[in-house]
């Protein structure tokens, strides 16, 4: 765990946090008490909660109903918890995983585990829009994504015309407003440039291509979009940077000045992005 200076930078010492084998998804409830982090190996969910002091403390382990748990997110008024599925040794033969929900109960602690769809296989991506109302997968095998109206039990139900075709999507994020949906597609660096689509959400959730889409960059991972839904970033994971974009009508992309940019490390992968709200007082 990092503290995170006024300007942004991560400050020095870092704390340690204990978790189950192989974490991979962390997700923070919407009123900041509690994290939530996927064990892959272990098959459950851990459970944090976190001081005034930011500090996260474990005091709960959750099972999960099938193996390699991956992503998690959070309805927006935090009543449901929903989990995706994934294992790199999947194939286009193996069978459709589970999407899980469980209820949230008022101390930040899981209901039991209820599957209550199926998508994929090897669903590494799972996001929803701002309103709670529709929640989206993607499949890197079956190269879709998928996507599902939300009841209000959270119980989900397909989107007419759902899948659709992305090669080998990863991360996505729906824009505040809830009009768009962007979504990584990790193409190899011998593919041509098309690592970046975006859709119009329409009102039953139905997806269509925005005008340019797909974004000519290379193939990209993670995906963050800004509070106000002006910008957006996509990692390209075999160059080692972050693409930047200005989201313009219709949802149509114009890469920023000087984008690509260096991250300094080293393939940056499906969870690498993240953009930190920032308050208008905030020096920059």
């Amino acid at each position: 765990m990092f503290r995170v200076g006024a300007r942004g930078a991560l400050q020095p010492h870092p704390l340690l946090v204990d978790t189950g084998k192989e974490p991979w998804g962390a997700t923070v409830a919407p009123n900041g008490r509690t994290l939530y982090v996927t064990d892959t190996a272990d098959r459950t969910i851990s459970a944090y909660r976190i001081g005034v002091d930011g500090t996260p403390s474990r005091f709960a382990v959750f099972r999960t109903t099938s193996d390699h748990p991956k992503q998690t997110v959070l309805s927006p008024d935090g009543r449901f918890l929903y989990l995706s599925y994934a294992d790199a040794d999947e194939t286009e033969d193996s069978p459709a995983r589970p999407i899980t929900r469980y209820a949230v109960l008022p101390d930040g602690s899981l209901g039991p585990p209820q599957d209550v769809a199926k998508a994929g296989p090897a669903n590494y991506g799972i996001t929803m829009s701002p309103d709670g109302g529709l929640l989206y997968v993607t499949s890197n095998v079956a190269q879709n994504v998928q996507g599902f109206r939300v009841g209000k039990d959270g119980s989900l139900k397909p989107v007419p015309g759902l899948p659709v075709s992305v090669p080998f999507p990863v991360g996505l994020k729906v824009t505040p407003d809830g009009q768009h949906l962007y979504v990584c597609a990790n193409l190899d660096t011998g593919s041509p440039p098309g690592g970046l689509l975006g859709f119009t959400i329409h009102a039953d959730g139905s997806l269509t291509p925005t005008a340019d889409s797909p974004a000519p960059t290379p193939g990209t991972a993670a995906v963050a979009i800004t509070p106000d839904g002006r910008d957006v970033f996509a990692n390209i994971q075999d160059t080692s940077q972050v693409v930047a974009f200005a989201i313009g009508s219709g949802g149509t992309l114009k890469q920023a000045p000087g984008s690509p940019f260096s991250t300094g490390g080293k393939r940056p992968l499906s969870q690498s992005l993240a953009v930190r709200p920032v308050p208008a007082t905030t020096p920059q």
